[in-house]
């Protein structure tokens, strides 16, 4: 904690304390108690943390659910300090006693009001989610900022690879020109980061880009976005390389799963497929498709076999028809969607009708009106390997020619 009462009630902000003299002798001279649950505390000066406030080790504060890390507290103390500079009323450890809950900071402009959670260490996601309701309850708009990097490690700056945990991705939020993203502060290198166009390569492996900016010279903007993406140039998502990607994918599956108890590859066997031979329009990839945790060569393989290969050339179907089928594979644990709290429920809609526009544009489907598709044509079959590539190298070719 960065703040602390006095025995007259007078609140002690940290923040603001930069002479060590001065520390030395508030420690000296000085009785400091929790704002919230007026326990005693303890001022600590030390050379692992900057100086903050700490309950005794067996005291129970409804305000305090973790205990605070170095980076947690620097971090919390250069966003405070930020945002007022950038003319924002800011409220530092922001106690709500409705909903029990204290706001790393609490800032408002305009007449919007919003808790600010900078969260360096994994709590379970129930808990982001119900802290989250608490804060809507009392007009509050909670922002999540991940502490340190938006990935958990860099597997290739030059092809734009990340790994990223289940924990990081559920901090994902979406916007229109930048797709997925993750939003992250540093104050070890006072630079915010954000990886935008986050597009899974398997359930922790993701394609991306990195944009970061000193904190000084981020911008927030109304509706709150740290708006990171202006000036960041970037190339349209590598086909060549996602097709490498996706054949690496099935055959670790391939040589580790047992086609017996894994339902994917249970499936493409018993309707006599071979899961290297499939059409290469199985498992495309499209901007929503981070809402499903399972890879898309499997939940578009199902939508094939459960639909799309049975609908002869010339009939109709809708995306609801579609979508009640996909649902039915989630209900059945085949498929299994990412537990996203900032993400609407609706992005599974429109990850499935992107998918289904994209086979409009291969001329697989035709849309009559919205929502409702015509089949146009019936999915082609590989018999071995070099029918597989030539198949592929006809799909690029085709995109290719939808790009120009």
């Amino acid at each position: 904690m960065l703040i602390a009462l006095t025995e007259k009630g007078i609140a002690v902000n940290l923040v603001f304390i930069k002479n060590p003299a001065e520390l030395l002798k508030l420690k000296e001279k000085g009785k400091f108690y929790c704002p919230q649950c007026q326990n005693s505390l303890h001022l600590k000066i030390g050379t692992q943390k900057i100086p903050h406030f700490a309950h005794t080790r067996h005291s129970h504060c409804p305000g305090s659910t973790e205990a605070e890390s170095p980076m947690h507290l620097k971090g919390k103390q250069d966003l405070f300090l930020w945002f007022r500079k950038k003319g924002w009323v800011a409220e530092l450890e922001h106690y709500v006693p409705e909903i029990r809950q204290r706001a790393d900071i609490l800032v408002s402009k305009n007449g919007r009001s919003f808790a600010i959670e900078y969260q360096c260490s994994v709590i379970p996601i129930s808990q982001l989610q119900e802290r989250s309701r608490g804060y809507y309850s009392q007009g509050m708009t909670p922002m999540w900022i991940l502490g340190g990097f938006p990935y958990q490690r860099i597997l290739s700056e030059r092809e734009r690879l990340y790994r990223i945990t289940d924990f990081q991705m559920s901090f994902a939020f979406f916007q229109m020109n930048s797709g997925f993203c993750l939003l992250s502060y540093h104050p070890f290198n006072k630079r915010m980061y954000q990886l935008i166009h986050i597009h899974p390569l398997t359930a922790t492996k993701v394609f991306a880009y990195l944009a970061c900016q000193p904190l000084e010279t981020v911008l927030p903007s109304m509706p709150f976005l740290l708006n990171l993406t202006n000036h960041v140039q970037y190339e349209v998502f590598d086909l060549p390389q996602w097709f490498k990607e996706k054949s690496n994918w099935l055959q670790t599956k391939i040589y580790y799963a047992s086609s017996g108890k894994d339902p994917f590859l249970f499936e493409v066997y018993k309707n006599g497929l071979h899961p290297l031979l499939l059409n290469p329009v199985i498992g495309m990839p499209v901007e929503r498709m981070g809402v499903c945790k399972s890879h898309p060569i499997e939940w578009q393989f199902y939508l094939w076999i459960d639909a799309l290969i049975k609908i002869p050339a010339g009939k109709t179907f809708s995306l609801a028809f579609i979508l009640n089928l996909f649902h039915r594979r989630v209900s059945s644990k085949h498929l299994i969607l990412r537990e996203l709290p900032f993400i609407s429920r609706n992005h599974i809609t429109e990850m499935i009708r992107q998918y289904l526009d994209l086979l409009v544009q291969l001329d697989y489907l035709k849309r009559e009106e919205r929502g409702i598709y015509k089949m146009m044509k019936t999915i082609s079959l590989a018999k071995n390997i070099m029918e597989a590539e030539e198949l592929r190298n006809q799909l690029l070719k085709a995109l290719r020619r939808e790009e120009r």
